[in-house]
């Protein structure tokens, strides 16, 4: 799931959350698949990668990773301005 967030195949993101994905889950490194959505500069797909995450269970958006970042903090240090102006809607 991390990886298909990572690399904004939405396709591959709605198959894997039609057959049970976690979208709670967390890697070794702490970070969440919002979080992997958050790396990517393509605001528009990023965007609605995270809104369909969200509709599908708890994305953890405040959760804090071992580099001590947010998926907010992430989304701003790649100037993902619409995922991070949704994520203000949700905190």
């Amino acid at each position: 799931m991390g990886v298909a967030c990572h690399i904004l195949d939405l396709k591959s993101v709605e198959l894997l959350l039609k057959n049970g994905a976690d979208v709670g889950s967390i890697d070794k490194n702490g970070y969440t698949v919002l979080m992997y959505t958050a790396l990517n500069t393509e605001n528009g797909v990023a965007l609605e990668i995270a809104k369909m995450l969200h509709d599908f269970g708890d994305v953890k958006i405040s959760y804090i990773n071992n580099d001590e970042q947010s998926a907010m903090d992430i989304a701003v240090e790649n100037n993902n301005e619409n995922l991070v102006n949704w994520l203000l809607t949700k905190i």
